[in-house]
């Protein structure tokens, strides 16, 4: 198992780590969102980490500066 950051790039990867939005994946579907083969499933984890955020730690607009846009 693979410990996968849900948004991605060393800023965003810290955000992911102080929420706790990370998962682990098996090997081949971690290397398949790497390669941009599976982004279904990349964008189903980050809208639900969205939809998360908004219920738990801010609005939409404090989403969009802490990860960078918004995905629903």
């Amino acid at each position: 198992m693979h410990l996968h950051h849900i948004f991605p790039g060393s800023s965003r990867r810290k955000c992911s780590d102080r929420r706790g939005f990370t998962v682990y994946l098996c090997h081949q579907h971690h290397g398949e969102i790497h390669q941009h083969i599976n982004s279904g499933i990349s964008l189903y984890l980050k809208r639900e980490c969205q939809k998360y955020y908004e219920e738990n730690y801010g609005n939409q607009e404090e989403f969009i500066r802490e990860f960078g846009r918004n995905l629903i």
